[in-house]
């Protein structure tokens, strides 16, 4: 079976500045029996020596760049993705006439495109089983971007709804045509299925963990202080206030947390939260960026997800359950997670119970252990590479 790759992203082990490390995942776990060609957009120039290392691991039979247009044209593609009504991406992702001559000639027996803006590209691939990755519904997305979020001035929520008309008409289209639309988000398919009225055409497969490292200490066995890790930036719709409304009620308890809890803040624009830990007496250290997130981790204990808005699965909170971490974090946190509050994780109705959970755990070390434990178990089965990869490569014998 010969398969065609079309990716926005060179496929690699970590998220490099996108959502980079599924389609690495997908092919790394790919059959034996699957000759797998692929054509890609280049990353930024900063990480090529990781790109080159990570895509050489895979078992691919061959591979290529798609050029980038020169400014002029990308300002043109831009400009007509504007007018058709679609979203940036699409005309970022301009279709390169002489791949598509190359990939016609290779006579596929499948293309897999990745992600859903390269809805251009599909009228000038003559291959007719076809599979788009989403990964998850941007029209969803949007919708809780405009509900959930934080907005600093009407401009920037009337750019969201902006931008929520724009994949509303993307995936409208995808509607439209004789494809199927991969998912790793439950309600992203049935949200997809609302706005298109096309029951089948979209899936839901679980998103597989990522390579991991267990974690050194568990909770009962740390000396000392537990180590709280929190990533990913502090400054984001994405976190709201929730972030903000978690700090300040750590303040308050800091008193009986102090002497329990540290903080590892990994990413940017955290400032404002580690100066007030830190003028409350709490041990705080901050990474802009580490080389390996996987063995960083491995040296906390909890993480906390303080997440305001997100659709499909969030890649970090398997991560750090699989790792062994005792999670912490809001509904869309957990979405699309196996697992259940309470056995598996820390799910938080209002980010103010964070602190009192932090509470309870000094006083229960074993019992939360054990909710770590059965968490690191659940997701090595329900979202192993193996079981999830299998269940995607499936999908094309059945188009």
């Amino acid at each position: 079976m010969k398969i065609v790759v079309i990716s926005a992203f060179p496929p690699s082990k970590d998220n490099l500045d996108a959502p980079t490390a599924l389609p690495y995942q997908i092919l790394k776990y790919a059959p034996d029996d699957v000759d797998i060609e692929l054509f890609y957009y280049p990353g930024p120039e900063k990480y090529r020596s990781i790109i080159c290392r990570d895509i050489n691991n895979l078992r691919l039979k061959s591979t290529e760049e798609i050029p980038f247009k020169n400014t002029i044209m990308q300002k043109c593609s831009h400009y007509q993705a504007k007018k058709r009504g679609l979203p940036w991406g699409v005309g970022r992702y301009t279709v390169d006439k002489a791949i598509t001559k190359i990939i016609n000639n290779s006579n596929p027996d499948y293309v897999w495109i990745y992600p859903h803006w390269l809805i251009d590209w599909i009228p000038h691939i003559t291959c007719k089983k076809i599979i788009v990755t989403g990964p998850d519904s941007a029209a969803l997305h949007y919708e809780r971007v405009i509900r959930f979020g934080r907005w600093d001035s009407c401009n920037n929520l009337l750019s969201n709804i902006h931008l929520l008309k724009e994949n509303i008409n993307l995936e409208r289209k995808y509607g439209m045509m004789s494809i199927k639309l991969h998912l790793v988000g439950e309600e992203d398919v049935a949200r997809y299925v609302s706005l298109t009225n096309k029951v089948g055409q979209a899936f839901f497969i679980p998103h597989p963990y990522y390579d991991y490292v267990p974690i050194k200490t568990p909770i009962v066995n740390k000396k000392g202080k537990l180590r709280i890790v929190i990533s990913g930036g502090g400054n984001t719709v994405y976190v709201g206030d929730h972030l903000s409304r978690i700090v300040r009620e750590l303040v308050i308890e800091a008193r009986d947390l102090t002497p329990h809890y540290e903080f590892l803040f990994l990413g940017n624009n955290y400032d404002a939260y580690i100066l007030d830990l830190q003028s409350a007496g709490f041990t705080v250290i901050q990474e802009s960026w580490v080389d390996d997130f996987a063995n960083e981790i491995a040296n906390c204990q909890i993480q906390i997800f303080p997440i305001a808005v997100g659709t499909g699965t969030k890649g970090k909170v398997l991560h750090a359950l699989v790792s062994g971490l005792l999670g912490i974090g809001s509904k869309f946190a957990f979405e699309n997670v196996a697992g259940l509050a309470g056995e598996d994780y820390i799910l938080y109705q209002k980010p103010e119970e964070v602190a009192h959970y932090l509470k309870e755990i000094i006083t229960n070390r074993q019992k939360y252990d054990a909710v770590a434990n059965n968490g690191s178990q659940k997701v090595k089965v329900k979202h192993s590479p193996e079981l999830v990869c299998k269940l995607f490569w499936d999908t094309f014998a059945a188009i």
